[in-house]
C-alpha cells in the first residue's frame, strides 16, 4: 500500500486515517488503528512489540521484535493482549502468540514480560461418532466435530478462503484417510459465513464405508471409525515429533489436545464380546492419554483423549513423549472381537447414490472483461485489458483487493491504466500513484545474469464484499521470440460477459485454436483497411470446478489457443542461436574431454557428461520464452557461473556431449 513516510519508512505505522479509509495494512498499521479506537472507547491501550518464534533475553537490549498486536491495560503491570491482524480468530489473542516475549510501548518504558499460555482443555478437537454397524462391516455412521480454540482459529482461517466444494473435498480426503473407501454422503459446516465469529465452528459428516470387519471362524475383529487422528492441530504436532531424541528443546507454541467418542449399534448377525482391548493410561507433567472400549446391549462404546499440557519440551521431556507415542501406536492396533452368526448375512452392495454436489461458488462476479491485443510484428504488440469484478465473499474481497501484473523489462513494460473502487453504498474511490509499486520477482536474486523480471503491485483502496472494482492494464511488448497464449472463456468465477479481439496486418499469419467446450464462444473474423481483426466473445459463463492435478486448461476448458507469425522461422531461429552459443565452449569442451577419458566405453562417457551438468549447473532463472533469444548464454559462461535456466543448460550440454564425441541435437518439450 501507501509509504508516504519520509523519516522511517517501512517502520513507522501509517495514519490512522489512511489505514481506517483504504482498509489495509500491515501490522503495526492495524496495530496503531486499534489503539487508537481503544482510547477514543475510554480504554488505557498500548501498543505492543512482541517477537513470535523467538524469545529476547530479558537481560540484554535487544530491538529484534517481529510483530505488532495491541495491549489494553486493566490493572497496573496487567495487560490484556489482542491481535487485530487474524481476521478470523473468535480469540482476542492468537495461540500463536502465546508464550512470546512482549514490550508494552510506554513513554516511561515497561519490563520485557512474556505472553500467558493457554490450557489445552480450551483447545481440543472434539469428535463424536454414531452409527450403526453390521457383522458383515457395513457402517453407516455421522461424525460431528467441534472446533476449540486454535482448531477454530486455525481451519477457519483456511474454510474462509475455500469455496463449498473446495471445503467438501478437504472432508472427503481426510475422511478417506481415516477410513478407506468412505463415501461422504454429506456435509454440514457452520456456521454458514466464515466471518460470523458469534458461533463455534462445527461440522457434521455422514458417511458409509465397508469392510470394517474381518470376520472367520465365527468371530469378527471390528476396525472402530477413529477419525480424529486426521483432524485437529494435536495431529500437526505429533507429525514433527520425528526424531529419535533431541539436542534442544522443540516447540510446539499451543497446549491442545483432542477429545474423540464412539457409539455403534451392533446389527445383522453379531453375537457376545469375545475380548475387550486394554489400553495403557498415561499421565505425566507433559502429556496425558486415556482410552477404553465397552460393550453392552449391543452397543459398542469407546473414547479416547489425548492432551499435550505443554508449549515447549525439552530433551528429556521429548524422550517421555516418544515412549508415549510408541505405546499409542501399539495400543492403535488392538481391536474389539465379537462373536458372529456362521450365517451372518455379507455385506450388500452400497447401492446408495452420493447427493448432489452443490453449484460452485464464486468469490467475485466478473461482470465486464474485455481484451484487445494490437499485434505490429511477430515481436511486437500492445495488451489492453479491463475489467470490472463485484465482490462476494471474502475470499475474493483478499485476492482481488491487491492486482499483480509480472513483466521482464527485456521485451515487455507494463502499467495500471485505472483502478477504482465502488462501495456497496456507492462511493468511489480512484487508486493512486502512491497505491502502485513495482517489486522485483523472487527469483531475480539466484540468477543474476539475465535481466530482472518485475511485477506490479497494485493496491487497491477500500474494497469490501459488496465492492466493485473496475481496473485497466496495459502491457506493451518488443523484441519478444513470438506471440502467443491461451486466452480462458470459462473462470473460477461466474463470467456476465467476456470478449478478446486480436488484430494484426493482413500479411501476417495467425493461428488459432477454439478448445475445450466451445459452445458458448463465438467468434468473428474480418479484414479491411490493411489489417485482418479476430474477435472471440461468451455471455453468462458459470463459474469453472476447481480441482486438484488437472491436465493443461485447454483440453478442458473453453478457450481460444494463438500464435502470432510464422512457427517454423520461430523454431529455425531458436535453434540456431542455441547452435551459436553451444560453439562458444573453450573450457567446456576441456571438462568434457576430461570426463570422457576416464569413462569406459560410450554409455558411461555419456552418463558422465550427463551427471556432471545434472549435478554442477543449478536450474536457475525464468522460463527461457520470457526473454529475447539474445539472452541465451555461452556454454562457457553458463559453466562458469554454475547456474542456467532450461534452454542454456542444454546449450552446456550440448557443447559438452559434442566434445565427448557424441552428435546431440536440440529437443523442445
Amino acid at each position: 500500500g501507501l509509504t508516504p513516510e519520509k523519516d522511517r519508512p517501512g517502520f513507522e505505522p501509517h495514519d490512522v486515517e489512511i489505514t481506517f479509509d483504504k482498509k489495509y495494512g500491515v501490522c503495526r498499521d492495524k496495530a496503531a488503528l486499534l489503539v487508537s479506537m481503544l482510547r477514543e472507547a475510554g480504554l488505557n491501550a498500548y501498543p505492543v512489540l512482541i517477537s513470535v518464534g523467538v524469545k529476547r533475553d530479558p537481560e540484554v537490549p535487544d530491538p529484534d521484535f517481529n510483530h505488532a498486536i495491541v495491549s489494553v491495560q486493566l490493572e497496573k503491570g496487567d495487560y490484556l493482549l489482542m491481535d487485530p491482524t487474524d481476521e478470523n480468530t473468535r480469540a482476542l489473542l492468537p495461540t500463536g502468540d502465546c508464550d512470546q516475549s512482549f514490550l508494552v510501548c510506554r513513554p516511561e518504558g515497561e519490563a520485557l514480560k512474556i505472553s500467558p499460555v493457554q490450557p489445552a482443555e480450551e483447545h481440543l478437537m472434539r469428535v463424536m461418532t454414531t452409527g450403526t454397524l453390521t457383522a458383515a462391516g457395513s457402517l453407516e455412521a455421522k461424525s460431528d466435530l467441534y472446533f476449540d480454540g486454535v482448531n477454530d482459529d486455525e481451519y477457519r482461517n483456511a474454510f474462509a478462503k475455500m469455496k463449498t466444494d473446495d471445503q467438501r473435498r478437504f472432508f472427503e480426503r481426510n475422511l478417506k484417510r481415516s477410513l478407506p473407501g468412505a463415501r461422504l454422503r454429506s456435509l454440514k459446516l457452520t456456521p454458514a459465513d466464515m466471518l460470523d465469529m458469534t458461533s463455534a465452528l462445527h461440522a457434521e459428516l455422514e458417511y458409509s464405508v465397508d469392510g470394517m470387519t474381518a470376520v472367520g471362524h465365527g468371530t469378527a475383529i471390528v476396525s472402530l471409525p477413529w477419525i480424529g487422528k486426521d483432524f485437529g492441530i494435536v495431529n500437526f504436532i505429533l507429525n514433527g515429533a520425528g526424531l529419535d531424541k533431541r539436542k534442544y528443546p522443540m516447540q510446539t507454541y499451543v497446549a491442545c489436545g483432542l477429545a474423540e467418542g464412539i457409539s455403534l449399534k451392533l446389527s445383522g448377525g453379531f453375537g457376545k464380546t469375545v475380548s475387550l482391548p486394554t489400553y495403557a493410561s498415561i499421565d505425566d507433567p507433559s502429556v496425558s492419554f486415556q482410552e477404553q472400549v465397552t460393550a453392552r446391549n449391543g452397543e459398542l462404546t469407546g473414547s479416547r483423549e489425548l492432551t499435550l499440557k505443554v508449549v515447549e519440551f525439552p530433551p528429556a521431556q521429548y524422550a517421555t513423549l516418544k515412549q508415549t507415542l510408541k505405546s499409542l501406536e501399539y495400543d492403535q492396533r488392538k481391536a474389539p472381537i465379537m462373536a458372529v452368526a456362521e450365517d451372518a448375512p455379507a455385506a450388500a452392495p452400497d447401492q446408495a447414490v452420493d447427493a448432489a454436489l452443490p453449484p460452485v461458488q464464486s468469490n467475485a462476479e466478473i461482470l465486464e472483461s474485455h481484451k484487445e491485443l494490437e499485434v505490429s510484428d511477430a515481436h511486437t504488440s500492445t495488451l489492453k485489458m479491463n475489467f470490472s469484478k463485484r465482490i462476494l465473499t471474502y475470499a475474493g474481497k483478499i485476492r482481488e483487493s491487491e492486482v499483480k501484473v509480472a513483466y521482464n523489462p527485456a521485451c515487455q513494460m507494463a502499467r495500471l491504466t485505472h483502478g477504482v473502487v465502488t462501495s456497496k453504498s456507492g462511493e468511489r474511490q480512484e487508486i493512486s500513484a502512491g497505491e502502485i509499486n513495482v517489486m522485483d520477482a523472487g527469483w531475480n536474486a539466484s540468477a543474476k545474469r539475465y535481466t530482472g523480471e518485475k511485477i506490479l503491485v497494485a493496491n487497491l483502496p477500500g474494497v469490501e464484499i459488496g465492492s466493485v472494482i473496475d481496473v485497466g492494464i496495459e502491457i506493451t511488448t518488443t523484441n519478444e521470440p513470438f506471440i502467443s497464449g491461451f486466452e480462458s472463456f470459462q473462470l473460477p468465477d461466474d463470467l456476465e460477459h467476456k470478449s478478446f479481439t486480436l488484430t494484426a496486418p493482413s500479411g501476417l499469419e495467425i493461428h488459432q485454436i477454439v478448445s475445450g467446450a466451445a459452445g458458448p464462444i463465438k467468434a468473428v473474423h474480418s479484414e479491411e483497411g490493411g489489417k485482418q481483426t479476430f474477435g472471440w466473445q461468451a455471455e453468462h459463463v458459470q463459474a469453472l470446478p476447481q480441482e486438484p492435478q488437472l491436465p493443461p486448461e485447454w483440453v478442458y476448458d473453453s478457450g481460444v489457443s494463438y500464435f502470432v507469425g510464422d512457427m517454423s522461422a520461430y523454431l529455425k531461429e531458436v535453434n540456431d542461436t542455441m547452435l551459436n552459443r553451444s560453439e562458444q565452449c573453450s573450457n567446456a569442451t576441456a571438462r568434457a574431454v576430461q570426463l570422457a577419458g576416464q569413462a569406459h566405453g560410450k554409455l558411461e562417457a555419456l552418463t558422465a557428461v550427463r551427471d556432471f551438468v545434472a549435478k554442477s549447473i543449478r536450474l536457475a532463472g525464468p522460463s527461457f520464452t520470457e526473454l529475447p533469444l539474445s539472452e541465451l548464454s555461452a556454454a562457457d559462461t553458463t559453466l562458469a557461473d554454475g547456474y542456467g535456466h532450461a534452454a542454456d543448460r542444454a546449450i552446456l550440454l550440448h557443447a559438452m556431449l559434442s566434445a565427448a564425441g557424441f552428435q546431440p541435437d536440440f529437443v523442445l518439450a
